[in-house]
């Protein structure tokens, strides 16, 4: 399923680093450029990414806070179709 995995990192305030197909870092920017890696299947991009990461002050409460921006956008959308 979409982001399953991710959102549930997410929640914890477990960085989750995603592939370039996945778009559930779309809306933020700081994130997008941190948690998608761009090269697909590459090992030396990832370990590289993975210490990018681990050296990233205040990453846990920023997580936790895009899975809330996530879940009003997803009340927003479901709001927007059953009032149309």
């Amino acid at each position: 399923s979409w982001g399953l995995l991710t959102t549930e990192s997410l929640s914890m305030g477990i960085p989750c680093l995603v592939s370039y197909h996945s778009d559930i870092f779309d809306y933020d920017e700081d994130l997008f450029s941190l948690l998608v890696v761009k090269d697909y299947d590459n090992n030396l991009a990832i370990k590289d990414r993975i210490k990018e990461v681990l050296n990233t002050d205040g990453l846990a409460d920023k997580c936790r806070n895009y899975l809330n921006k996530l879940n009003e956008i997803s009340k927003e959308s479901l709001n927007a179709f059953l009032n149309d």
